[in-house]
């Protein structure tokens, strides 16, 4: 970066959980920017990896149509959701906004009965508005239901051997056969892309039950039921497709909910935050770039796992463009992300404070370190 006039920085920040979005952070860094290297060129590309602010990443850059919908949280709460039509007619649909963990924080979950019936209502509004290509982010759900109250909403119907209709985790072990007679003529046409960020089983040690389900409320013989009923939902997908979704890296993700679009519409598991660098145009935007400034709220030792900020480090690196990581956090393992390709990594907090003044001062915090970075920069050149 020696002896040049101006620069090309690009920043591609994921959200800060609970208090900036994604775009926001990108603003408040640029502006810092701007102040300080007035003369440079900077490019903002809000990111995301599947879950909390995947629409809004996309819509900030791509425009696009916000759609209001009608639906149901995890507890079969009315509530409104909204997803995003891109220009190209795609839908950007988060589980999150529907089936999302922080829509119920305000109760007691039962993880044994949260559905994802919500998430299925969105799709088929999708659906409805002849939206043919659909992104599924499925970040930072409520359920552990196997897809089975999404799959209900979209006329995919698990049934017991009384012939009821299984909508919940918790009566997963219960099911004898899925009937799909009913399944929207719409969904087998639409080409479907699930977005995740981790890399789990269906089920086992390592699945989604005994995983994830904890944080949803699930006690450990909870943790045993549902469990059970995720193997029970895999026998039953192989016997009658042949499709060993135990195999398919990612099923276990959002307490399995891809496992029916995956076993009857051809849906593909993916890398949300790939997914959303690809849209965006990523590797373009690092042509002639100087530098490139990520972060989140926590960087750890999960960031370099699929996340949005460990895929940013890696693909810039690939590209030979420094790349600096600027969160409010460096929690345990941060140092993965150095030897992923970060240059440097920073944390916006310079003094230990209570969490409610740490979030309530997030965009001043984050101001403060992206001014001591850019007054760092000026020495370079």
């Amino acid at each position: 970066m020696a002896n040049k006039k101006s620069l090309k920085i690009v920043l591609a920040f994921d959200s800060f959980k609970g208090t900036l979005t994604a775009k926001e952070a990108c603003e408040i860094v640029a502006k810092t920017a701007e102040a300080i290297l007035p003369d440079s060129k900077i490019v903002k590309l809000p990111v995301s990896d599947g879950g909390e602010g995947l629409c809004g990443s996309m819509a900030s850059v791509l425009g696009g149509e916000i759609i209001t919908v009608d639906t149901f949280d995890a507890v079969r709460r009315p509530i409104k959701s909204e997803y995003v039509i891109l220009p190209d007619g795609k839908a950007v649909i988060e589980m999150s906004s529907a089936s999302g963990l922080p829509l119920v924080t305000d109760l007691p979950l039962n993880a044994l009965s949260a559905s994802s019936f919500g998430t299925g209502i969105i799709i088929a509004d999708a659906l409805e508005r002849r939206c043919k290509d659909i992104i599924l982010g499925i970040g930072g759900s409520a359920t552990t239901d196997g897809g089975a109250g999404m799959a209900s909403a979209l006329g995919i119907q698990y049934l017991d051997s009384d012939g009821n209709v299984i909508t919940c985790g918790g009566e997963l072990e219960k099911l004898e056969f899925i009937d799909i007679s009913k399944m929207k003529e719409s969904l087998k046409r639409c080409k479907i892309t699930v977005a995740c960020d981790v890399k789990n089983s269906l089920y086992g040690e390592k699945g989604s039950a005994y995983i994830f389900a904890p944080q949803k409320g699930a006690s450990p013989n909870d943790v045993v039921i549902l469990d059970r009923g995720l193997r029970r939902l895999g026998e039953i997908i192989e016997n009658r497709t042949g499709l060993d979704v135990q195999s398919v890296q990612g099923s276990g993700a959002a307490g399995g909910l891809a496992v029916p679009l995956l076993a009857f519409t051809g849906a593909q598991l993916s890398s949300g935050a790939d997914i959303l660098l690809d849209i965006l145009g990523f590797e373009e935007s690092l042509t002639g770039c100087d530098l490139v400034i990520t972060g989140e709220g926590s960087t750890d030792s999960q960031s370099v796992m699929g996340k949005a900020v460990g895929t940013v480090v890696s693909r810039s690196k690939a590209a030979g463009v420094p790349v600096i990581v600027l969160s409010g956090v460096l929690g345990d393992g941060y140092e993965e992300i150095l030897s992923h390709g970060a240059s440097a990594a920073f944390s916006t907090l310079t003094s230990l404070k209570p969490l409610s003044d740490i979030l309530t001062n997030a965009k001043a915090n984050l101001s403060d370190a992206a001014i001591n970075i850019f007054k760092l920069i000026l020495i370079l050149y």
